[in-house]
């Protein structure tokens, strides 16, 4: 896998410039009909978590799908992706479900947020939800280990739905960087997917960054078609200890994102736990 770099063109950041421009007129607009007695000192919610006792595995070939599905319906994503077979299902916007683990964002006349799915019960899971900026609208976050056939290392998956309108970008890095926090205390593989919402140069630039930080990568895409709607694409894939075969970003007409599709083998380090087997045996 080849990591993919944000361009720092001159072009880039005077398009950051104008998007700035734009939505700041927008936003003074917004702010003029806001009720200034809402309350925006907390930007997040803290991070909640349970352990669960499993007695299933993961398999080590992982078959993956993310994607945005725009409050559409499970059956209808079910629907659009019935001849893909996937063992692990990521789902920003979706409806909840109790097939699915939930966290719950946006709550109106129908509760979205994000979901993960999966044949194999999880050992943790944490989530947890950023407002956004203005409107104190919450956009949610799971995070969720599964155990790996054969070995005691676990698989860690981040779903996240990026802050949209975060204007100076704190507390939409705020929320990347309690994935991140997550993720470092975390031995084994990763997958961190999800709409990060990175519609402008500097929060490609920074997502690209803590996936440095992590040590995760961004495949190749035999076919990207994941929306970009100014140049940068608002889904992604960054993960550390796999190999992807393919991974392809197809068209479909559900939502006005297009899903993310991958297949690849988990690689685990066995070396040092079989040393340590050992000298436990002797």
């Amino acid at each position: 896998m080849n990591r993919t770099n944000v361009s720092t063109s001159g072009h880039a950041r005077l398009l950051d410039l104008a998007l700035l421009l734009f939505i700041s007129v927008a936003l003074t607009m917004t702010l003029s009909m806001v009720d200034s007695g809402l309350p925006s000192n907390q930007v997040a919610t803290p991070v909640t978590c349970e352990a669960f006792a499993t007695d299933n595995a993961l398999s080590r070939k992982i078959q993956l799908v993310n994607w945005n599905i725009a409050k559409a319906s499970l059956a209808e994503a079910h629907n659009s992706l019935e001849e893909i077979e996937f063992n692990l299902l990521a789902l920003q916007e979706t409806p909840a479900d109790d097939s699915l683990l939930f966290s719950p964002g946006h709550t109106g006349l129908n509760t979205t947020g994000v979901a993960l799915g999966s044949e194999v019960s999880p050992s943790k899971i944490c989530r947890w939800q950023s407002l956004e900026p203005i409107m104190l609208t919450p956009k949610a976050a799971i995070a969720v280990t599964f155990p790996i056939t054969g070995t005691s290392k676990e698989l860690l998956v981040i779903n996240l739905h990026g802050v949209n309108f975060s204007w100076l970008l704190g507390t939409w890095k705020a929320q990347l960087r309690t994935a991140a926090s997550l993720a470092k205390s975390h031995n084994g593989p990763i997958v961190f997917v999800g709409d990060l919402n990175t519609w402008r140069y500097e929060r490609a630039r920074f997502s690209q960054e803590i996936a440095t930080e992590l040590g995760l990568q961004i495949p190749n895409y035999h076919s990207d078609h994941r929306t970009a709607p100014f140049g940068y694409p608002l889904d992604w894939l960054l993960s550390r200890g796999i190999k992807w075969e393919h991974v392809e970003a197809p068209r479909r007409e559900l939502s006005d994102h297009n899903p993310i599709i991958a297949t690849g083998y988990l690689l685990i380090t066995e070396n040092a736990e079989n040393a340590e087997n050992a000298e436990n045996a002797e």
